[in-house]
């Protein structure tokens, strides 16, 4: 058997639970083992064999070996060391319990024992010998009931076994007297009528296995033992030294392994891949020295090693762990670490640089004061200021200053004042005080006083003013249209005509108080005679009329 293991042991290449011949010591408390299988039913044939060790120092009382069914007459099979040391099978009831007579089974040395139902009838044996029979004719195991518990009871009672246990076989046949005798001290493949067998060849005699907490079905039908209560350290309620039974001829080996792993693992000479933690059963046909299968229950820790992010800021430059110095945001270089496990841990830089560089843009009329203290009169778009940002990174900031410059050129022409920028917002006013006149909001102004005249421009939430401008002429007539052109009548009560002589293209009359303020402009086209109604005050006005190269100024009066 050991050079099974050691074989195994090689071509895994690892160190594993080396596999001797074990079996599992039970202290007599509350120690069991528990199966998955219903174990064989209503009356049919069965045998129970296994190797156990009974302590000297065991309770007088039953020990049970292995049990399965429910509390009821017929329905149990205790198999078990009876308190005066003899061998028993109880199912209970009438023709339900046999027994060997006392001390059938020695104490502090192993014995195999073993139970027959065959047609109704039970027969003991110790070491492979007939100890006792009696008449079984009750026994009729429920289905679906308790599951095969090894060394204590079904519920309703508690006779936990005290010592070793090695070897445990179930049947679903009557075994002959030949038949137990001949494989008995013999370790065995699976067989065709072999229900369940546990070998109990896990572990370290003795060591601290407190990791191998499953005893494996080695006939075939994975109906593993699950260990409950062990201590499983120190010489007792742990794995320890077997019946030393020989593996024989046609020995299966079971070999448990514990395995740590970065991210996958297969099992040499297996094609499974596994990628998570857990237990696995790995069946190798025909693989130990005797032919017979190689099994391997796997419990494996898988070491992932998920990518991680290193995040970090810096001002102008960074070295990192790769050894690089990044001077620019980086999120993709990446670099493979170690973890505590052995694992590659592959780690990604996401660095930012804290230096940072902005444009401060902004618009004004005349000139502009910058941050940096400079006044600016014209376009800009170098200046450059540092700042130091929260962090104590340099912070750079460039001007982009737009100078919107507003044409305050005015043209006179005589009493007519026109303001040269176009599609702006225009206030005249009086100079020197810039007294802003009424109405005189047009881009041209026509003085009605002689004085000195300027115009408020604003054109793009810029506002300028121009210079002042004198105007004399204010008191003369002015008629480039010579005599042709007439008023009437002068005074008028609001209705009145103009005559220009002869037709023009086109005429601009327009109408203004004596404060310069605009009452009346209108344009006229392919006309001689004008008719026009003044709906306003009485008072004196002043009537300019524009055609295409002539120009009047005309006082009036209204009644």
């Amino acid at each position: 058997m050991k050079k099974v293991i050691t074989i195994v042991c090689i071509l895994i290449g690892i160190t594993p639970w080396i596999l001797a011949q074990n079996a599992l010591n039970f202290a007599g408390g509350n120690d069991f083992v528990q199966t998955n299988y219903n174990g064989v039913t209503g009356s049919a044939n069965r045998t129970f064999e296994a190797w156990v060790f009974v302590n000297s120092s065991a309770p007088s009382s039953n020990l049970a070996i292995l049990d399965y069914g429910t509390n009821a007459a017929g329905d149990r099979n205790t198999f078990a060391v009876s308190g005066a040391r003899g061998l028993n099978f109880i199912s209970g009831g009438t023709n339900a319990n046999i027994g060997t007579s006392a001390n059938a089974v020695p104490v502090n040395q192993w014995v195999h024992v073993a139970f027959v139902l065959n047609n109704g009838t039970g027969y003991m044996y110790v070491n492979g010998v007939q100890m006792g029979t009696g008449s079984l004719t009750s026994v009729s195991t429920p289905t679906n009931a308790q599951k095969v518990k090894i060394g204590n009871r079904v519920s309703g009672g508690s006779i936990p076994f005290n010592g070793s246990i090695d070897e445990v076989r179930i049947w679903d046949v009557a075994r002959t007297a030949s038949e137990i005798q001949a494989n008995m001290n013999t370790e065995l493949c699976q067989h065709a009528n072999l229900q369940l067998y546990i070998k109990f060849n896990e572990g370290t005699a003795g060591a601290s296995n407190t990791g191998i907490t499953s005893a494996a079905d080695d006939s075939g039908n994975g109906n593993n033992g699950v260990l409950n209560n062990f201590a499983l350290t120190g010489a007792t309620s742990n794995w320890v030294t077997g019946s030393g039974i020989s593996a024989g001829t046609g020995g299966a080996s079971t070999n448990f392994l514990q395995q740590d792993a970065c991210n996958t693992f297969s099992l040499p000479g297996s094609s499974i891949l596994y990628t998570a933690s857990g237990t696995y059963t790995e069946t190798f046909a025909g693989a130990n020295s005797q032919g017979c299968d190689s099994i391997v229950v796997l419990t494996l820790s898988i070491n992932n090693s998920p990518p991680t992010t290193d995040i970090q800021t810096a001002c102008a430059s960074y070295t990192w762990i790769d050894g690089n110095t990044y001077t620019s945001n980086n999120s993709s270089a990446t670099v493979t670490l170690t973890n505590v496990a052995g694992c590659d841990s592959i780690v990604t830089l996401n660095l930012t640089i804290g230096n940072v560089t902005n444009t401060d843009t902004q618009t004004a009329c005349s000139g502009y004061t910058w941050i940096d203290g400079n006044t600016y009169t014209a376009n800009n778009n170098t200046a450059t200021h540092t700042l130091t940002t929260a962090a104590g990174c340099d912070s750079v900031i460039t001007l982009d200053l737009t100078i919107d410059s507003v044409n305050t050129s005015v043209t006179q022409d005589g009493t007519l004042l026109t303001a040269n920028e176009a599609g702006a917002t225009y206030q005249w006013v009086e100079c020197p005080g810039m007294t802003a006149i009424s109405g005189a909001t047009s881009q041209s102004y026509t003085a009605t006083v002689n004085g000195n005249y300027a115009v408020i421009v604003t054109d793009n939430q810029c506002s300028e003013t121009s210079t002042c401008y004198s105007v004399t002429t204010v008191g003369t007539t002015e008629n480039e249209f010579d005599d042709r052109l007439l008023l009437f009548p002068n005074p008028t009560n609001g209705e009145f005509s103009i005559d220009m002589g002869q037709k023009y293209n086109k005429a601009t009359v327009t109408i203004m108080d004596l404060t310069g303020r605009l009452i009346l402009s209108n344009t006229y086209s392919n006309n001689q005679l004008l008719n026009l109604n003044l709906n306003a005050p009485s008072g004196i006005y002043v009537l300019i009329v524009q055609s295409e190269d002539k120009r009047a100024v005309i006082r009036f009066v209204k009644k």
